[in-house]
């Protein structure tokens, strides 16, 4: 009789019943209906599927485990291995942002590996120096006389300058009626004739102090304000006045004619001509200002001015002369 395990050649099964009269088996898995066959001189190989409770599996199935382990084992070490490089990289590299806070036992040695903490330094930005506080606008005025006008009114006549680094608008300056206590009885004020005024220039001012209330004395107060905007002039203008001669009607009064002449590359518009009335001392006695005929004085082109009639505070030394004009396109 055959030592050979009856296996089911359909799915390999280890138990069948049988044989019958025909000597056929019937696999109790399948129910594959086969004959044993003849046992040869040499037993071929077969494929058998083990049962976990068999011994021979439970020696299989531990093999197979071992490996596995051993795999797993293999990859952790070689995890644990490229983790421990890639952290002694990062500690030894000048750039790398991690320092140690405890010792570390080295992966390669059983000698403990400590690193260091690296040494923190706050470092403090220099701070950004503050811009220098630009220095308020600033102006003074010096008062020269006053010139009468109708019945109890007058003119203050004086010189404002502009003591800014920079260029200020046409200074304000307000004049303080005082009482002889000092008491403030009203003000008036009146603008520089020029402007706007570079730095250290200068400009005559006219203060109307019209209908005034009886007063003792006059305070001046001046309000200087930087330049927001400084309108473009053209540059080339020159003046030349006629001789000054007094006027037919009233005493003190003057009457000047001349001419504009542009030595510019632009044309002109608007082209005014402050007169200034001066003593001996250099004192202003009047101020006056005029306009040239032509609406437009192209470059190399000539325009008459006439100041009509107007009155001076006393005897006049001299008079001077200034013209300016904007760009005409």
């Amino acid at each position: 009789m055959s030592t050979q395990p009856l296996v089911c050649p359909s799915c390999h099964g280890p138990a069948a019943t049988g044989p019958d009269a025909n000597g056929e088996y019937r696999c109790d898995y399948c129910g594959t209906r086969f004959r044993r066959a003849a046992a040869p001189a040499e037993p071929a190989p077969v494929v058998v599927k083990v049962s976990p409770t068999a011994d021979g599996g439970q020696r299989t199935t531990a093999l197979l485990l071992g490996l596995l382990v051993a795999i797993v084992g293999l990859s952790v070490a070689g995890a644990m291995f490229w983790l421990g490089a890639q952290q002694d990289h990062e500690s030894a590299s000048p750039s790398s942002p991690r320092t140690a806070s405890a010792s570390t036992p080295s992966r390669l040695s059983a000698e403990p590996k400590v690193v260091a903490p690296r040494d923190s330094v706050a470092v403090q930005a220099p701070a950004a120096a503050e811009p220098e506080p630009e220095a308020p606008a600033s102006a003074s005025f010096e008062f020269h006389r006053n010139q009468s006008g109708y019945k109890e009114s007058y003119y203050a006549l004086g010189i404002v300058e502009n003591t800014s680094p920079f260029v200020i608008d046409k200074p304000k300056v307000t004049a303080v009626l005082l009482d002889a206590d000092g008491k403030e009885l009203g003000t008036k004020f009146g603008f520089a004739t020029r402007g706007p005024l570079g730095p250290g220039d200068s400009s005559p001012v006219k203060i109307l102090i019209d209908d005034p209330p009886a007063h003792d004395s006059v305070r001046f107060e001046v309000a200087p304000r930087k330049a927001s905007y400084v309108p473009p002039q053209v540059e080339g203008l020159r003046v030349e006045p006629g001789e000054p001669r007094p006027a037919k009607y009233g005493d003190d009064r003057w009457e000047i004619d001349g001419k504009v002449f542009n030595d510019g590359a632009e044309a002109a518009k608007f082209v005014a001509i402050e007169i200034q009335a001066l003593d001996a001392d250099g004192k202003l006695m009047a101020v006056h200002s005029t306009f040239a005929d032509a609406d437009l004085v192209a470059p190399g082109d000539e325009a008459r001015f006439s100041t009509g009639t107007f009155a001076a505070a006393g005897e006049v030394d001299h008079f001077e002369f200034s013209v300016a004009g904007m760009p005409g396109g």
